[in-house]
């Protein structure tokens, strides 16, 4: 499975589990819920930078995005 699918899915689950939207995670985050969007779809990647701040809003190490 490509990387970038994994990492969207990985963002989906553990956003959904923690009951959150896509605008609420891209606030917590700081960007648009279109990029949420994006990324989750596997439409767009993360640069280590936006990996790294995306696992901090969901309270994981970047790593775990990855897996």
């Amino acid at each position: 499975m490509r990387l970038m699918i994994r990492v969207g899915r990985n963002i989906k689950r553990l956003r959904r589990q923690r009951g959150w939207t896509q605008q609420s995670l891209a606030d917590r985050v700081g960007i648009h819920q279109v990029y949420v969007a994006q990324v989750e779809g596997a439409v767009k990647e993360l640069s280590l930078e936006m990996l790294g701040r995306v696992a901090k809003a969901l309270r994981v190490r970047p790593g775990r995005l990855l897996d």
